[in-house]
């Protein structure tokens, strides 16, 4: 188990609870049979079980990961399994491909092994948004990867929200995207995991283009304070 935990701390993996990946597909919507989901960083497959138990067909679900030793376990399911590293691996048919993008990035930074190894490559695709975390590079390469009208759900570290670092990158999504809301998650979610992060859940649909400039200005969101554990999700007592 703990040279599990290691592996998975290398490689930015933060396995995301049952509850929490419940709610992410809770808050997609409608999902019709002939649309497209792709989960671009699989993991052992939380969302996928839970998009399954929803009754999303097989068919309709992508998965891509860095790491092949999830292929046995997603395949077993019944979906598609593609091993790649999807920051990278972006072609010109990679974009407005998906209907709706759900996951839990890996959080790794510029100091990680990752990072430093593919530095020149990640800066060439995402160094005019300035996004450093490799968390932040999936949000803006899953933006890219979904249709016009697409949703993503995603749960991250919340640092994107204010630190000054990540000022292009809110720049970008608030000039792509309506942000449907925005949900502090419990502070100690990862905790038993020995990641130290403070985690937000971030829905939200993409809408681009000058013509959608009104629509994106005038949207309301839904914000919801740090909640204490994940029976809160679903409280609407106390949000914005």
């Amino acid at each position: 188990l703990v040279i599990e935990l290691d592996n998975n701390k290398e490689l930015g993996l933060v396995i995301t609870p049952p509850k929490t990946a419940e709610y992410i597909v809770s808050s997609l919507g409608k999902i019709d049979k002939d649309q497209k989901i792709l989960d671009p960083c699989v993991g052992p497959g939380i969302f996928i079980k839970k998009l399954l138990e929803y009754g999303i067909d097989e068919n309709q679900i992508y998965t891509y990961d860095i790491n092949s030793k999830f292929k046995y376990e997603i395949e077993r399911l019944g979906v598609f399994f593609k091993e790649q590293d999807s920051l990278i691996t972006l072609y010109p048919d990679s974009y407005n491909e998906f209907d709706f993008i759900i996951g839990n990035p890996p959080y790794l930074n510029k100091a990680s092994t990752y990072v430093r190894k593919n530095r020149n490559k990640l800066k060439r695709i995402y160094g005019k948004i300035n996004a450093h975390e490799t968390y932040a590079m999936f949000l803006v390469n899953s933006i890219w990867r979904l249709k016009e009208g697409g949703k993503l759900g995603f749960i991250t570290s919340d640092s994107f929200l204010t630190l000054s670092t990540h000022r292009k990158l809110r720049k970008f999504i608030l000039s792509n995207c309506i942000i449907n809301e925005i949900l502090l998650a419990p502070k100690n979610l990862f905790s038993n995991q020995n990641v130290s992060t403070s985690p937000v859940i971030i829905i939200l649909t993409k809408c681009t283009g000058q013509k959608n400039k009104m629509n994106r200005e005038n949207n309301t969101m839904k914000i919801v304070p740090r909640v204490k554990n994940e029976d809160d999700y679903k409280s609407t007592i106390n949000f914005n």
